[in-house]
């Protein structure tokens, strides 16, 4: 594994869609399909956005970075972000699109 910057995952993820899932249950439970990632500079927030608020909806999470993050790290395009203490780790990867999935 390797340590990455907010600003190194956010552009891994630019213009993709992604799921995120958490990897345990305690603190925190994410599980997000067609998920988008950003990231609001002038806050210091990593958002973590599902739905389209165009078509059905929009819900988010957004998490300051300096109080919440405590690292991202990168495995062979998996990224797992680690929270200061209590909260379940998240995974995070690109999703696929369905016909990719059926070859």
């Amino acid at each position: 594994m390797r340590e990455v910057t907010v600003k190194e995952f956010v552009k891994a993820f630019e213009g993709k869609k992604v799921c995120i899932e958490s990897v345990d249950s305690y603190g925190i439970m994410l599980s997000m399909a067609n998920a988008h990632i950003e990231y609001r500079e002038e806050e210091n927030e990593l958002v973590l956005g599902g739905g389209d608020y165009n078509h059905g909806g929009n819900a988010f999470v957004s998490l300051n970075v300096e109080d919440t993050i405590e690292a991202i790290e990168e495995d062979d395009g998996v990224y797992t972000i680690s929270f200061i203490p209590y909260m379940s780790e998240v995974t995070v990867e690109e999703e696929l699109p369905l016909e990719e999935l059926q070859d």
